[in-house]
């Protein structure tokens, strides 16, 4: 997914980070987080860590369809980046 619009970003550390924050008023939005740094980070809640979250790999990006909610991200090790934006989704029936 291509990210479209302002995009924001974040240095992610072994402390738990937001790299999201949803709209208010319940909007489901689409999210796409793209990992350009050099290590891995893992997102979740806000209890996110190495061994919970969802593994985003340098180079990768996840897109999280109709999300309401905070994501965090987290490293194992050193400092890492990520980059998070809007994504356009078309849903296929």
């Amino acid at each position: 997914m291509a990210i479209f619009g302002t995009a924001v970003t974040t240095a992610v550390a072994t402390s738990v980070t937001e790299v999201y924050t949803p709209t208010s008023g319940g909007v489901q939005q689409n999210p796409t987080i793209e990992n350009t740094g050099t290590v891995a980070f893992f997102l979740g809640s806000s209890s996110v860590t190495a061994a919970t979250g969802l593994k985003v790999a340098p180079g990768a990006q996840v897109t999280l369809q109709g999300t309401e909610e905070a994501i965090y991200a987290i490293t194992s090790s050193v400092v890492g980046q990520a980059v998070t934006g809007l994504a356009t989704v078309v849903s296929v029936v």
